[in-house]
């Protein structure tokens, strides 16, 4: 699975339904939405296709001071690909750098949006 970190200080501003928005704007095509993830709460994903998602969690740590946002890029069931090597095959095959998309997406929305800077 790949992940991937952005952290920054501590900002209230940055929520799912800020993630959320900056997804509908950079990805119009990939359909949006949230599901319940045992480990994080509410998480946003971004489907790419039946085989690649990225899926977007927020947590803000005021002890800490810091925001942090993880991406992570995993394979999804799909009930037409049967045989796991084949389908890890073509996740990885068609997840390209679709998790470096997501990552510059946020970032930039990060940037012009809310004026943070890293």
């Amino acid at each position: 699975m790949a992940t991937y970190k952005i952290t920054v200080d501590y900002n209230p501003n940055v929520t799912l339904e800020f993630i959320e928005e900056v997804a509908k704007e950079s990805f119009p095509d990939c359909k949006i939405g949230r599901f319940w993830f045992i480990n994080f709460g509410s998480v946003v994903y971004i489907r790419q296709d039946r085989l690649v998602q990225a899926d977007i969690a927020v947590k803000q740590k005021k002890s800490s001071k810091k925001t942090v946002i993880k991406i992570g890029m995993d394979l999804k069931p799909s009930t037409k690909m049967w045989l796991p090597v084949i389908h890890y095959i073509m996740h990885i095959h068609r997840r390209g750098d679709f998790g470096e998309q997501v990552e510059d997406a946020i970032r930039d929305g990060l940037r012009n949006k809310l004026g943070i800077r890293w």
